[in-house]
C-alpha cells in the first residue's frame, strides 16, 4: 500500500475515533429514489446582485432545508462562471474551495459562485441529519435543485459558459446535475463518480456507516446511485477528475461511470489528490476555457 493510500485510511480510522456515535445512517436508512427527492425540492432563488452570502428557504421530502451560495468573484452574468460544490462535512463549507480558487490568483474574469448543501451550516448540524439516510438523499437532491437554479438564473441574464464542478461529494453533485438537468456548458466533476452507494458501502469508508440491525443496505443503494441517469447524459460535456489510489472513490468503481470520456487522472489518493490545488484548479479554468 503506497502513501497515498495509506493516508486515505488513516484519515478514516482518525475520524471512526472521533465520529463513533455520529455514524451515517444510524437511526434509519429508510428513504425514498433519488428522482423522488429530486423531484420533491421546491426552492425560491434569490437574484444575484454582485458578491456576497445569499441564503435560500426551500422545501424537501424531509421538510424545511437552507442551501446557500456566496458570489465570491463577479464580473457580470455575462462573463463565465464557476459553480462550485464543497466536498463532505466541510468545515467552513468554503474551505476547499478558498484554496482550488483564491482570490490573488484568479486574474481571469470569471464568476466564481460556492455552494452550500442544506444541513452543512455546521459540522454538528451534518453530524445530526446523517443519522438519516432520507436526509443524506434530500440533501443531495437539494444542492442538486440549487445548482439549476444557479443555471437558470443565469441563463435569464445572458449567461456566458457555466461550468459546474466540486470535490468529492461536489464531484457527485455536479454529476447529479449533469444526470437529471444537463443545462450546464460542461461539467468538471473532481474526486466524484455516479455510485454514491459503492463510497459509502463498498469501500474503507463504510467503517463510518452504521446500518440498524433488520435493515437493508439495498435501500443505500437506490436512494444514491444514479449510474443509469448518468450514462445518458451528455458526455461531451463532461471533464472528470479522478485520482489513481483514491481509497473512497474508487478508481476501478467509479471511472466507468464515465463511459468513454477521458478521464483526467492524478497519482494520488483522496486526500492528497484533493490537496493537489494548482492541479484541480487547471483542470476546471481549462473545462471552463480558461
Amino acid at each position: 500500500m503506497n502513501m497515498h493510500a495509506l493516508l486515505d485510511n488513516l484519515t478514516v480510522y482518525t475520524s471512526l475515533a472521533m465520529l463513533a456515535k455520529t455514524r451515517y445512517f444510524r437511526e434509519s436508512v429508510s428513504s425514498a429514489d433519488m428522482v423522488a427527492h429530486l423531484d420533491a425540492v421546491d426552492l425560491a432563488m434569490a437574484p444575484i446582485k454582485g458578491t456576497g452570502m445569499y441564503l435560500l428557504q426551500g422545501q424537501s421530502l424531509v421538510g424545511p432545508v437552507e442551501p446557500a451560495f456566496r458570489v465570491a468573484q463577479w464580473h457580470g452574468a455575462d462573463h463565465p462562471t464557476i459553480l462550485y460544490h464543497h466536498g463532505t462535512s466541510e468545515n467552513p463549507y468554503d474551505m476547499s474551495f478558498r484554496f482550488i480558487f483564491p482570490a490573488r490568483k484568479i486574474v481571469a474574469p470569471v464568476n466564481l459562485i460556492v455552494l452550500r448543501a442544506p444541513f452543512n451550516a455546521s459540522f454538528r448540524e451534518f453530524a445530526q441529519s446523517i443519522a438519516r439516510l432520507e436526509n443524506y438523499a434530500a440533501m443531495m437532491a437539494t444542492s442538486a435543485r440549487l445548482v439549476e437554479a444557479l443555471v437558470s438564473h443565469l441563463h435569464e441574464r445572458g449567461a456566458g459558459r457555466i461550468v459546474v464542478t466540486g470535490t468529492s461529494l461536489g464531484g457527485f453533485i455536479a454529476n447529479l446535475h449533469h444526470a437529471h438537468f444537463g443545462s450546464a456548458d460542461a461539467y468538471a466533476p473532481l474526486l466524484g463518480g455516479a455510485a454514491m452507494d459503492a463510497v459509502l458501502l463498498d469501500t474503507i469508508y463504510a467503517k463510518l456507516v452504521a446500518i440498524p440491525e433488520g435493515q437493508s443496505d439495498e435501500s443505500v443503494r437506490r436512494a444514491l446511485n444514479f449510474e443509469h441517469a448518468y450514462a445518458r447524459a451528455d458526455q461531451t460535456k463532461a471533464y472528470p477528475l479522478l485520482a489513481r489510489y483514491d481509497q473512497y472513490i474508487d478508481f476501478e468503481r467509479q471511472a466507468p461511470c464515465y463511459g468513454a470520456c477521458s478521464v483526467a487522472v492524478l497519482p494520488k489518493g483522496h486526500v492528497t489528490g484533493a490537496l493537489a490545488t494548482a492541479r484541480l484548479r487547471e483542470h476546471v479554468l481549462a473545462a471552463a476555457g480558461l
